[in-house]
């Protein structure tokens, strides 16, 4: 009953959350397995730096605030790492479910104007008849033609980046509805959404930096940002994020 909104004028979720998490070293933000019984742990520390070099080879590539970038990636580490690069330059991701067609690819790309894409080698082809995108990333790629590896293309850039700064009304993130009744929606949300999903951690998810959040929800729907990303790691809680049947 107590509770007043109040929001900063400025705020960048890659740089006021992750980079401040991140000042203590031994913050454990991720836990990944996957159906295989394979793992991996990340800290905050580590998602600051390798969110900066994802940044980076955003920036070397031409793309700058305001910009539309695809993340369509299942449930790897390489999704929370391109989508905090993408805000810390002020980028606006547009996080995709990975069973989208060519079809659906080639709408939102043309709706968007997306100058950029991270996916998957497996889902590479399905950007084939897209536009021209200044930066084709792809997890597990050959690096030979038009998709960069991301794992080198991250390994080549810098550590260290500066976040852009953000105005508490500037475009932060896009998601599309699914479209069930005519063509998908494009819905915008600004930097104050970002803010915003902390209050769901505290009131509805009852979380702080000693618990560990497990959300199923697939990456391309706003339900991941709620509590797979913002939420969680608005408060400095782990997150388990499991790849699997």
């Amino acid at each position: 009953a107590a509770f007043e909104w109040s929001l900063p004028d400025s705020f960048n979720f890659g740089g006021d959350v992750i980079d401040a998490i991140a000042e203590d070293p031994g913050r454990l933000a991720l836990i990944w397995c996957d159906g295989a019984g394979a793992e991996r742990r990340f800290t905050f520390a580590d998602i600051r730096r390798l969110s900066n070099r994802f940044a980076n080879l955003l920036r070397a590539n031409g793309v700058a605030k305001g910009d539309r970038v695809v993340v369509m990636l299942p449930r790897i580490p390489e999704w929370q790492i391109a989508m905090i690069g993408c805000l810390k330059l002020g980028a606006v991701p547009i996080p995709c479910i990975t069973m989208l067609t060519e079809k659906d690819i080639a709408y939102r790309v043309t709706h968007s104007g997306a100058v950029a894409v991270v996916t998957t080698a497996t889902d590479a082809a399905k950007f084939d008849n897209a536009a021209a995108f200044r930066l084709r990333c792809a997890v597990g790629a050959e690096n030979d033609g038009d998709w960069l590896d991301f794992d080198a293309a991250i390994d080549a850039q810098p550590d260290d980046f500066d976040p852009v700064p953000m105005g508490i009304e500037d475009p932060a993130i896009m998601y599309y509805t699914s479209g069930s009744t005519g063509d998908p929606k494009g819905v915008t949300h600004a930097a104050r959404s970002l803010f915003a999903w902390r209050v769901s951690a505290w009131h509805w998810l009852d979380l702080d930096e000693s618990d560990v959040m497990w959300c199923t929800a697939d990456t391309g729907w706003s339900k991941a940002g709620t509590s797979v990303l913002f939420g969680p790691w608005s408060v400095g809680a782990t997150v388990l994020f499991y790849d699997g049947p």
